[in-house]
C-alpha cells in the first residue's frame, strides 16, 4: 500500500512527528512525503532516500514574541487565492502515484486533494488539543477556528500531547538513540528576537555555560540529552522532548497564541518546568535556575490535578493507530475510490489531448 504524509511548515513539531512516523512506517508501506520548503532540509537530513514533494504553507506573522493577526491575513492572502490550484496539482499526483491513504499533520492541502479522490484521511497533530479546552479569550477563539481550517476534513483525528492526548510525545530516532546524561550547560532554543533577550538575562545572572539553537554546526539532540535544562518558547515538541528526557524547561509562550499559553500552563502543572514573560523574566528565570536541582517539583493540589500526563515516547502506539486506520479504511468503498481515481486520471488525459467537454 502507498501512503502520502504531510506536515505544516511552521515550528519544528510537525515535521519532527512526520519524520518519526516515516521512520516507523517505511518498512511496511510505500511513502510519499509532502512538506513545505521551510522544513524540507530536516526531512532530507533524517530520511535521505525519501520521496519528497514541496508544498506551500500558511504562516503566522510575528513581531518579537507577539502574533500580528492583521498582517497574518495579508501575507497569506495570495496562498488562499491559489489554494484550489495547488490542491488540483496534488490531486493529480495522488492519482498517478496510486496513493491509498493520507496522514496529515496540521496541513490543509493534502487532505483537500485526498477527499476529492475519496481517499481516507487521518489527521495527527498537537494543535488540535485546543478544541478540548473551553476558553472564551479572543486568542482561544481564534485558535479553535484556525485549527479547524488547518486540519481540514478527515476521517479520524488523533491528538498528540504530553497532556490529555490520544497519543503521548513522539520523538525522533536521533533523540532516542542519544544517551541521556547530566551536564552543566543549558540549551537555549529560540528565534533571534527571543534569543537576544534571554542571553542578556543569562549574562546578567552570571550564567555563561549555554548553547544556542538553532545552529547547524551543533548537534541539538546531544546538547539536549546532556543539558541541565531547556530555555525556549512554549512549542509542544520542544517541551515534550525535554520532559521525556527528564530535562526541566523554562517556557516563554508567544503572546496571542493560545496553544502556547496552554502548553506552558500544562508544563507548570506537570511539575517539569516554569513559565515566564519577557516583562517579568528578571524574576521568573532566576527562580527557574535556582530550582533546577529540584525538578520535577511537587506541586500543591490544583485545578489541573485531573490532567492525564504522558512523559514517555509513544510512537509504537501511534504506529499501531495508523496501521489500524489503514486496515479499517482500506476495504471500505475501495471500488468507489478506484472509480473516482480512474475517472480523474482519464479526465486529465482527455484534457491534455483537448478532448475534455
Amino acid at each position: 500500500m502507498n501512503i502520502a504524509m504531510s506536515c505544516a511548515g511552521e515550528g519544528f513539531g510537525h515535521v519532527s512527528r512526520m519524520i518519526s512516523f516515516a521512520q516507523g512506517l517505511r518498512g511496511n508501506y510505500g511513502l510519499v512525503l509532502f512538506c513545505p520548503a521551510s522544513v524540507r532540509h530536516h526531512v532530507e537530513r533524517q530520511l535521505p532516500d525519501a520521496r519528497i514533494i514541496t508544498i506551500p504553507f500558511f504562516h503566522m506573522a510575528k513581531k518579537e514574541d507577539r502574533i500580528l493577526y492583521g498582517r497574518t491575513v495579508r501575507e497569506n492572502a495570495a496562498k488562499i487565492i491559489r489554494f484550489r490550484r495547488v490542491v488540483r496539482a496534488i490531486r493529480r499526483y495522488l492519482a498517478a502515484a496510486r496513493i491509498d491513504a493520507v496522514i496529515s499533520d496540521y496541513e490543509p492541502y493534502l487532505p483537500a486533494a485526498a477527499k476529492a479522490l475519496d481517499l481516507p484521511v487521518l489527521q495527527v497533530n498537537h494543535p488540535g488539543i485546543v478544541l478540548r479546552y473551553s476558553s472564551f479569550s479572543p486568542d482561544a477563539l481564534v485558535a479553535r477556528v484556525t485549527t479547524r481550517l488547518m486540519m481540514g476534513r478527515s476521517d479520524r483525528r488523533l491528538t498528540v500531547s504530553f497532556y490529555d492526548g490520544d497519543i503521548g510525545p513522539i520523538l525522533r530516532d536521533e533523540l532516542l538513540n542519544t544517551p541521556v546524561t547530566q551536564g552543566s550547560h543549558y540549551v537555549v532554543y529560540a528565534k533571534p528576537t527571543y534569543r537576544r533577550r534571554i542571553v542578556t538575562e543569562l549574562k546578567r545572572l552570571g550564567v555563561r555555560d549555554y548553547l544556542l539553537f538553532p545552529d547547524t554546526e551543533l548537534n541539538y539532540a546531544e546538547a539536549l540529552a546532556s543539558c541541565r535544562g531547556l530555555i525556549t518558547s512554549a512549542g509542544h515538541q520542544s517541551l515534550s522532548e525535554a520532559i521525556t528526557l527528564g530535562k526541566p524547561v523554562f517556557a516563554i509562550p508567544q503572546r496571542g497564541q493560545y496553544e502556547q499559553r496552554l502548553n506552558a500552563r500544562m508544563l507548570v502543572a506537570s511539575g517539569w518546568g516554569m513559565k515566564g514573560r519577557f516583562s517579568n523574566i528578571h524574576l521568573t528565570l532566576p527562580a527557574f535556575l535556582d530550582s533546577i536541582e529540584r525538578f520535577p517539583l511537587k506541586l500543591p493540589e490544583q485545578k489541573d490535578a485531573d490532567i492525564r500526563f504522558c512523559f514517555s515516547h509513544d510512537r509504537d502506539k501511534a504506529i499501531g493507530e495508523i496501521n489500524r486506520f489503514v486496515v479499517d479504511y482500506s476495504g471500505k468503498d475501495a471500488v468507489q475510490r478506484l472509480i473516482v481515481t480512474t475517472q480523474y486520471v482519464l479526465n486529465n488525459a482527455f484534457h491534455s489531448l483537448g478532448l475534455a467537454g
